[in-house]
């Protein structure tokens, strides 16, 4: 077995996914970890990659929960684990052992270890603790030696007694071996371990989750151990219809302690040594700045910072989706505190990806995602497991280089973005209702290089003219159409494809007595649909009269043609895009007969 020392290298990441709010993310340090000790089936003519494996490790906060949450925590993250176990190769671990962690570390001091294995010699120069350090036996086990405690831990995570996965520990002042015999030993055929603890911690201003690293591979630097820390308050609250949201929240800690994340890049292969380290560190070959001197905003044309991914895969996975073969890569959020910044996908043209900053539909591992780990030189991807992601695709340089600005005055329709307030539409793949997150900028000042108000481009939902600014910040202030909750009820929001939606109001049939016995409106096989004219509902409790055009209805394919109906109705079939469907069913809403007509 090989050994060796080195500093903590904790990223904690926060992913937050209300539906309207900005997310706060967090830059932590825990404390003093290592690199691992690992023995290899690598050698110097050969490897073995196959599937990674990752096993399971929950701090007893898990067990404060009760049943029910447990099991609804242990499903996400064992889906999450299951995916990218069948997503991703690694090479194989014989065996690994985790260095605890002394609490309190005083100080630090450099320290340069020089070492030889199959792939020949490696030297590091690793920020140590003073109060941490290790010794080696003649039969080359390593004890660690701490100043007075020893900790079985990974960020907020503590292993449970039992958990024989760490090297001896000891302590200059005081007896801390003996409680710590139940924790030494190596797991053997695992080549992740993940901590999975549910504390209070450092989460706040809607924190969901946050995540980070806490072991290295000693020769690769592939991280071989980490943890994600799940904000109990969230979860506690977390509604029926947010399972998918949750699967990719865990998703998203999993792939920050993989691979996505600021303190990774410089271990990429290819990488070569910072250049800067404010407001975001440059690493050449991974993470580089561009200027646009072309990027339009209300005041004229200005030039505008851009930090992306450049590595080969992620460039030409980039270039693909868009349709923009002159795209220097991916770019990062330039927005946002320090662990935000760089390690997520710009939202403004990575809006429904699972790695953008804050998630709010879709939620999609697309192939440049997968591509960022292929790109690392530590994994081997199957991008058939790649999620579709729609945002974008093949859209075109001008999307993908320009401001928001440029796109929506030279189109007639600016979608994705969008310049009507309170603008209602079908999703692009008709699973969603979406509105357009146009805001009145009362409570918020315009920032001089996101503001688009020229004349007349947005407007309210009668037409006329308005200052307005995209509701989420770190899109660049874009607007854009974005599924929305139902702020009447609970656990809804303008899916069609929740069944659970199916009691609340359909923005086409706002009638709760009609629209309980609509059982099939929301179901999988619900799709979004357009609706001739719209109709107009006026609600008992106010004066407001809405103007719906789009609600959810019921689809059936059979022999290659699609079918529509609503509420009992039989299905209608439908001969050719855009065809009107003229559904002989009237209804009563408010006392008085309303016809549906839908628009393919």
């Amino acid at each position: 077995m090989r050994s060796i020392q080195m500093r903590t290298w904790l990223e904690c990441l926060t992913l937050v996914i209300p539906l309207i709010s900005a997310c706060s993310h967090l830059s932590l340090d825990f404390g003093n970890a290592s690199y691992g000790l690992v023995e290899d089936l690598r050698s110097k003519r050969s490897s073995i990659w196959d599937w990674i494996r990752i096993e399971l490790v929950y701090d007893e906060s898990v067990n404060e929960l009760t049943k029910l949450r447990q099991t609804t925590l242990k499903r996400l993250i064992s889906q999450a684990r299951d995916y990218f176990e069948d997503t991703i190769k690694v090479e194989r671990v014989k065996k690994l052992q985790l260095w605890p962690v002394c609490p309190g570390c005083p100080s630090y001091s450099m320290r340069r270890i020089v070492f030889f294995s199959g792939a020949g010699m490696t030297i590091l120069d690793l920020r140590q603790c003073a109060g941490q350090m290790w010794e080696r036996d003649k039969n080359g086990e390593v004890t660690i030696i701490c100043e007075k405690y020893c900790k079985p831990t990974c960020g907020t995570a503590t292993a449970p007694k039992g958990t024989a996965i760490f090297t001896p520990c000891s302590c200059r002042h005081g007896n801390c071996s003996s409680d710590f015999d139940d924790y030494i030993g190596t797991i053997a055929h695992i080549d992740f371990v993940l901590f999975v603890a549910i504390r209070h911690g450092t989460c706040a201003n809607e924190t969901l989750a946050y995540a980070g690293r806490c072991s290295l591979h000693p020769v690769t630097h592939r991280p071989i151990s980490g943890y994600v820390n799940v904000c109990p308050e969230a979860f506690e609250a977390m509604q029926k219809n947010e399972m998918s949201k949750w699967l990719s929240l865990m998703k998203h800690e999993l792939i920050h302690a993989f691979v996505f994340s600021t303190s990774h890049y410089k271990n990429f292969i290819g990488a070569k040594p910072e250049v800067q380290r404010t407001p975001i560190s440059i690493v050449p070959g991974v993470i580089e700045k561009f200027i646009r001197t072309d990027w339009e905003v209300a005041r004229g044309t200005v030039n505008h910072d851009v930090y992306m991914i450049v590595t080969p895969k992620v460039r030409q996975e980039a270039r693909n989706h868009f349709g923009c073969p002159t795209l220097e890569g991916a770019e990062v959020e330039n927005q946002g505190d320090s662990g935000m910044r760089a390690s997520h996908w710009e939202k403004r043209v990575f809006e429904n990806e699972a790695m953008s900053a804050v998630t709010t539909q879709v939620y999609a591992v697309s192939r440049v995602t997968l591509a960022l780990f292929e790109d690392s030189g530590w994994y081997q991807v199957d991008y058939d497991k790649a999620e579709d992601m729609s945002w974008g695709k093949g859209l075109g340089c001008v999307f993908a280089k320009k401001s928001c600005l440029t796109w929506m005055r030279s189109r007639q329709d600016p979608y994705p973005f969008c310049t009507q307030q309170f603008d209602v539409r079908c999703s692009e793949d008709r699973k969603s209702k979406v509105i357009c997150n146009l805001v009145s900028p009362e409570f918020a000042k315009i920032p001089i290089d996101y503001n688009y108000n020229i004349p007349s481009l947005y407007t309210d939902d009668k037409g006329g003219s308005i200052v307005a600014i995209g509701r989420e910040e770190i899109a660049d202030y874009c607007p854009y159409y974005r599924v929305f909750a139902e702020v009447e009820k609970e656990a809804t929001d303008s899916r069609c494809t929740y069944a659970g939606n199916m009691y609340y109001n359909n923005y086409s049939l706002e009638h709760e007595q009609v629209c309980a016995k609509l059982r099939k409106i929301f179901s999988p096989s619900a799709r979004c649909f357009s609706l001739d004219g719209g109709i107009e509902v006026s609600k008992k409790s106010t004066i407001t009269t809405y103007h719906h055009k789009v609600g959810c209805y019921e689809t059936a394919c059979k022999d290659d043609r699609l079918y529509v109906k609503i509420q009992s109705s039989k299905f209608y079939p439908c001969h050719y895009a855009g065809q009107l469907i003229h559904v002989g069913k009237a209804i009563a809403v408010m006392g008085k007969p309303v016809a549906v007509g839908l628009v393919r």
